[in-house]
């Protein structure tokens, strides 16, 4: 089970269900925004892999087989950024004054096309005006002018922002199962995204190792796509380590049966689940199964960030 897929490397990674060629584009974060990301620099940024769908067990790995039944799932086939969001394209995002209490997104989208009541919560618009447009800080990726910054993951941007940028780039936060599905390779329950090796510095971004130099700091947070090797079954970047990943759930207990399933937050202050571990975080913390915690809906830290999902085509 756990790593059926085979270890390391990315010859066993299936990216045949790539949507186009390299991946699609997305939204309009993408216009004119220049093809840098990837291990050589010559990948879109905003390149998005379908996911085809299934069934699989949310938590499990293949190391705790007691708990292999105890959470069984379905999510239909979807469509994921195969990169962390950069500081690039929340750039345009910035920069169009979307991130704003005048502008936030309409009730109602962002929703997942399956699941009822899984848009944007008009109760959040005041979330806007209770933060700045970012965190300052000497871990924060942002720079408020174009820099060499450009291709990190974005950090320190609370879920409400990353929700309203998913709507603005015509998608929407991946839920925790369809998150959690891709990153167990599906049925194949993969202990790590890339299969059971154990993960090491050419795999994934983790344990603020990337320069070798004791303690963390955000030179050990690297470009996006920075280690193919470690991409997960179906081509998707970073699933491990680099920034923890928000998705649109609630936390909470795994909801069953789970068909298409998300803990839609309702509360005015939603505790968001994130996924994947972090660059800072040691190897346990970035096993598919375990990488899951709880945060704050005004949370804005250093080793956490997101990506988008679409409806597939």
């Amino acid at each position: 089970m756990g790593g059926a897929g085979g270890g390391a490397g990315g010859a066993n990674n299936d990216t045949s269900t790539i949507a186009g060629v390299g991946g699609t584009a997305s939204g309009p974060n993408c216009l004119g925004l220049p093809a840098t990301c990837g291990p050589f620099g010559n990948e879109s940024c905003c390149a998005s892999l379908t996911v085809p769908g299934g069934t699989f067990y949310r938590g499990y790995d293949g190391i705790f087989p007691y708990n292999k039944m105890d959470y069984p799932a379905s999510v239909s086939t979807f469509v994921l950024d195969k990169y962390e969001v950069t500081v690039g394209r929340y750039r345009a995002f910035v920069a169009a004054k979307m991130a704003t209490s005048s502008t936030p997104p309409a009730a109602g989208s962002g929703a997942h096309p399956l699941i009822p009541g899984s848009g944007w919560n008009p109760i959040w618009n005041f979330l806007f005006d209770s933060q700045t447009i970012n965190m300052r800080g000497p871990d924060m990726t942002w720079t408020d002018t174009i820099g060499p910054n450009e291709n990190l993951p974005m950090n320190c941007v609370p879920w409400y922002k990353a929700f309203a940028f998913c709507v603005w780039d015509g998608g929407r936060l991946p839920t925790d199962a369809e998150w959690n599905y891709a990153a167990a390779g599906g049925d194949e329950q993969r202990e790590y995204p890339w299969g059971s090796a154990a993960p090491d510095a050419s795999l994934a971004v983790f344990n603020c190792q990337a320069v070798g130099d004791a303690g963390c700091a955000l030179t050990d947070l690297l470009p996006v796509g920075s280690k193919p090797a470690g991409n997960g079954k179906f081509g998707h970047a970073d699933l491990a380590g680099s920034l923890w990943e928000f998705v649109l759930d609630q936390y909470g207990s795994y909801i069953v049966p789970c068909s298409d399933c998300a803990a839609v937050p309702t509360d005015v202050y939603p505790k968001p689940v994130h996924r994947g571990g972090s660059y800072e975080d040691v190897a346990s913390w970035i096993r598919t199964a375990a990488a899951r915690i709880d945060g704050s809906v005004l949370q804005q830290t250093s080793d956490v960030g997101f990506r988008c999902a679409r409806a597939a085509q």
